[in-house]
């Protein structure tokens, strides 16, 4: 660890070493940002990497009357802001696409969701099974899709020039740290496109999932 003081910044060792011993420094279990913000790289492997993101708003809870069950629900999943940090995950991901499922469900997806068929299964793994109608990723994947078009190049152009001798050591770590941010965006919209393409119309239990649409206003009580 370190001690500071107005003068001189102290770094101290956790175990015993002899004189002139080699020792090492642990950055810690942090994402890219830290490391490539304070300490000026990124590391080549980085499981701990992860991607701040922002999920697509609720609707106000003025005009939703099931507003504080989605605020329950994303609770248990994790969630305490619409702002998260993903790593390169498909539990991560997961957690992304679960947002997006209680973002859209309605009376009816409550209702089956807490009935006693799917009480044994983990909320994360039971959205998938007890909606009614398969939910559409498509708001998930359009505001990933925009962060990723704000950039000025495409990972491919990025991979380009990192294949080339032409950056300087200051600019590889930039291009390397910034293509691996697109990375995990471009596999959290792949998991999604792919959590579209597998929806069932068939629930764990066997049910057949119903065919309707949504009510423009609904009771508050379930």
């Amino acid at each position: 660890h370190h001690h500071v003081t107005p003068n001189y910044v102290e770094v101290l060792a956790d175990r015993e070493h002899t004189k002139e011993e080699q020792v090492f420094e642990c950055y810690g279990d942090n994402s890219n940002s830290i490391y490539f913000k304070y300490h000026g790289f990124v590391p080549d492997e980085n499981q701990y990497d992860c991607q701040d993101l922002t999920m697509p708003a609720l609707v106000p809870e003025s005009e939703d009357p099931y507003y504080q069950y989605r605020i329950q629900y994303l609770g248990q999943l994790g969630f305490r802001s619409p702002h998260v940090c993903l790593r390169n995950r498909d539990d991560h991901f997961l957690k992304a696409v679960n947002f997006i499922r209680v973002r859209s469900m309605t009376r009816d997806d409550f209702q089956e969701c807490a009935s006693q068929d799917y009480q044994s299964i983990p909320l994360s793994e039971r959205l998938a099974k007890c909606i009614l109608v398969p939910t559409s990723m498509s708001p998930l994947i359009a505001s990933v899709q925009a962060r990723l078009d704000a950039y000025p190049t495409s990972s491919a152009e990025d991979a380009k020039a990192l294949a080339t001798e032409d950056l300087t050591a200051i600019e590889r770590w930039s291009v390397m740290y910034v293509s691996k941010r697109k990375a995990i965006m471009e596999a959290l919209i792949d998991y999604a496109k792919a959590s579209d393409a597998s929806s069932s119309s068939t629930g764990s239990s066997g049910k057949k999932k119903k065919k309707r649409k949504p009510k423009s206003s609904e009771k508050s009580e379930l």
